[in-house]
């Protein structure tokens, strides 16, 4: 829902914030459950999450890459529920990026002149903005982009710098089958990419990479999880 906001809106600062309006709904909870009878415990677990929110975890920025079909998007809604304030970590796609800079709807199909090298600048700039501005806001980002040139992973990694937060880069590998397989197979995406596509990013060579390196073929989110440092405060009383 955080996501597909920011994705809609671009409106990345709204996260800072989250703390005091997820406090304040807990504060109305307690208030409401203290007033039922047998409701003290509920009351009292509510206060305990309202003093909570307002003492959030640091935030951190994760960057996921790989080529079209490796399961970036899939990591990263499954890894941003568990990293950084509640909800979550605000999860930035580049696909997303590139359709409202176009005017467009996110899963609506754009020409190939859209992703002209001056385009696609312009929509890392935009990612690194939104991300940089989440992550000064006190909230955590996981960006999911291709990130093939080296450029670019030094880009959100000076994000990170500039905002004074951890990093992880995480680099997701699979064979070319599966990666044509799931291509194929997708439907209602933002991704525009074909198999055509990505069998030319898998041509270009992407220089060092000193990201972790995770086999996407297999369980990438247990690897994942293995790797990154994580540290969420999203969990709450049962009646959220």
């Amino acid at each position: 829902m955080l996501a597909r906001s920011v994705a809609r809106t671009g409106d990345a600062g709204q996260v800072a914030a989250l703390p005091l309006w997820l406090s304040t709904r807990a504060m109305v909870r307690a208030h409401c459950h203290a007033r039922m009878a047998g409701g003290r415990d509920l009351a009292e677990a509510f206060l305990s999450d309202a003093e909570a929110r307002l003492q959030p975890p640091a935030p951190m920025l994760v960057a996921i890459g790989g080529l079209q079909g490796t399961g970036k998007t899939w990591l990263a809604r499954r890894l941003a529920p568990r990293i950084g304030a509640a909800p979550g970590a605000l999860h930035l796609r580049t696909d997303e990026v590139r359709k409202r800079l176009a005017g467009v709807g996110p899963e609506d199909r754009l020409p190939p002149e859209a992703y002209a090298p001056e385009r696609s600048a312009a929509v890392h700039a935009e990612l690194f903005a939104l991300a940089e501005a989440a992550l000064r806001g006190g909230h955590a980002v996981v960006t999911d982009a291709v990130f093939l040139d080296p450029a670019v992973r030094a880009g959100v990694e000076a994000v990170a710098a500039g905002a004074g937060v951890p990093f992880r880069g995480l680099w997701l590998e699979a064979r070319m089958d599966v990666l044509e397989t799931r291509i194929s197979g997708r439907r209602g995406d933002a991704s525009d990419a074909t198999v055509e596509v990505m069998r030319r990013a898998a041509a270009v060579d992407p220089g060092p990479m000193n990201w972790h390196r995770l086999d996407a073929s297999g369980d990438a989110l247990a690897a994942a999880l293995d790797s990154l440092p994580l540290k969420c405060d999203a969990a709450a009383p049962e009646s959220w």
